[in-house]
């Protein structure tokens, strides 16, 4: 558990028959929230955390998933406790439980929010490359 706190990383359990989700790791590190108020946090409340316009496809994983698919990946933003955006890696393995009779999604939380910036600080120094290039070759 403390690895997990270090690594920032969350750990759920998502009962798709009633959309409970079992919240585990690193809650206040990754997001800022207490732990206390993922006790009982549905897949709904999570779904008010997620940014707008990352949101509808994951409202579409939700209703058209039957999770089927073994294993899956989703990439998003969640929103954090002071208000910014955090870049998550959602990795997901569906299992069928049978003490309980019913399929039960185990998944891992991981913030990819250093990697995003890095890749955007790639792409816009590729752009202005680019477009000095241009500049360069129009002045011939």
């Amino acid at each position: 558990k403390f690895a997990d706190r270090i690594l920032g990383i969350i750990y759920f359990e998502y009962l798709p028959k009633n959309k409970e989700i079992l919240w585990s790791g690193a809650i206040s590190e990754l997001l800022g929230y207490d732990e206390t108020q993922f006790r009982r946090y549905s897949v709904w409340d999570w779904m008010e955390l997620i940014h707008p316009d990352d949101k509808q496809c994951f409202e579409t994983i939700l209703k058209e998933d039957d999770h089927t698919q073994e294993a899956y990946e989703n990439l998003y933003r969640v929103r954090h406790q002071s208000g910014r955006y955090v870049h998550v890696r959602n990795t997901v393995k569906t299992f069928f439980n049978l003490s309980i009779g019913e399929k039960v999604v185990i998944g891992m939380i991981n913030d990819i929010s250093e990697l995003k910036e890095a890749e955007e600080l790639s792409r816009k120094a590729r752009l202005k490359r680019a477009t000095e290039r241009m500049k360069e070759l129009e002045g011939e």
